[in-house]
């Protein structure tokens, strides 16, 4: 028996596909953190970042899906964050962030930047935005 899972991944957002440096980046927003990255590594806060690192979440050795965040950041320390870069976030995401929350949250720091609650225009920092 087979289920029909699919959906369209569009159906809710505008997302333009958007290009920095070498990498397609999957909105402008996610784009605009990428950029953000890229300054945070050249003043030296972090070590380096992977844009689309590809997971398997397997539980109990039975690959139940794959994930890809949005980026894979490595702090000078040496420890791992891994950042998802949300404007509307799917069911179906927000169902494998909970499995992805379950698997690797003791193995590295999880973020969700979501698109309206912070401004990126700063290299140093993100800033919630006043509520008008």
């Amino acid at each position: 028996m087979r289920l029909n899972c699919s959906y369209n991944r569009n159906w809710a957002r505008n997302a333009k596909k958007t290009r920095v440096g070498d990498e397609i980046y999957d909105s402008k927003f996610e784009a605009s953190y990428a950029q953000e990255l890229h300054f945070r590594k050249a003043a030296g806060e972090i070590k380096d970042f992977t844009p689309h690192p590809k997971l398997d979440l397997e539980v109990n050795g039975f690959n139940v899906c794959s994930y890809t965040p949005d980026f894979l950041i490595t702090h000078n320390d040496g420890s791992l964050e891994y950042v998802e870069c949300k404007g509307f976030p799917a069911e179906i995401f927000k169902l494998r962030w909970k499995l992805f929350y379950a698997l690797f949250f003791d193995k590295a720091k999880l973020t969700i930047v979501q698109q309206g609650c912070f401004k990126i225009n700063n290299p140093k920092k993100c800033v919630p935005r006043k509520n008008k």
